[in-house]
């Protein structure tokens, strides 16, 4: 009797660190998928990519952030984040009121089905979700369906000033476009003082 007992508390012990495990794998594997390439503008400087937003701002990332997923024949959606201004550099549509505004990320994350663990989260080219907690200089334009801001062509509308967004500098070394267009982004808009 004593041995059923103690054979029955070690099938429970065993079942219970695996359910632990698979919770806490569930709850902190976030996989990346593409989701495709679209076309866009491809911007060579700072002025050109301004020229066409109607909103500049250097701006810190909440942590409120929600996925909308366009529920159709393929799988579709998107990230509404909040942002905090710290600073309006360009405004050539609506007024803000305040200093926290919704902006629309090309990204958002779905839950895996059982038995894969965590979410998956799409992104569109070389767009990564915005860090929260980080600070970047945003090129948006006003979106009246959604009442909020669109990240400007993609990746190219997003660009972290504080080194906090790691993976921002997993894209700059692979696309040298990119890593261009923001050293002059940088240069024109930003200044650490």
């Amino acid at each position: 009797m004593l041995i059923r007992k103690k054979l029955t508390f070690s099938i429970v012990v065993v079942i219970l660190v695996f359910a632990s495990i698979y919770i806490y794998l569930d709850r902190t594997t976030i996989k990346e998928a593409p989701l495709g390439h679209f076309n866009h503008a491809i911007y060579d400087n700072a002025k050109d990519l301004s020229e066409d937003v109607e909103l500049v701002v250097l701006a810190t990332v909440t942590t409120k952030s929600k996925d909308v997923i366009i529920e159709g024949e393929y799988l579709d959606g998107y990230s509404l984040t909040d942002i905090e201004i710290i600073k309006e550099i360009k405004n050539d549509g609506q007024p803000l009121n305040g200093r926290n505004i919704t902006i629309i990320e090309p990204t958002f994350s779905v839950e895996n089905e059982f038995p894969d663990v965590g979410k998956t989260q799409f992104y569109s080219e070389d767009y990564r979700k915005a860090a929260p907690e980080a600070t970047y200089l945003l090129f948006l334009n006003w979106d009246e369906k959604k009442e909020a801001y669109w990240v400007h062509s993609l990746h190219q509308g997003k660009f972290n000033v504080d080194q906090k967004d790691l993976k921002e500098k997993e894209i700059e070394d692979h696309n040298e476009q990119f890593k261009a267009l923001k050293e002059d982004v940088i240069q024109t808009y930003y200044s650490e003082k």
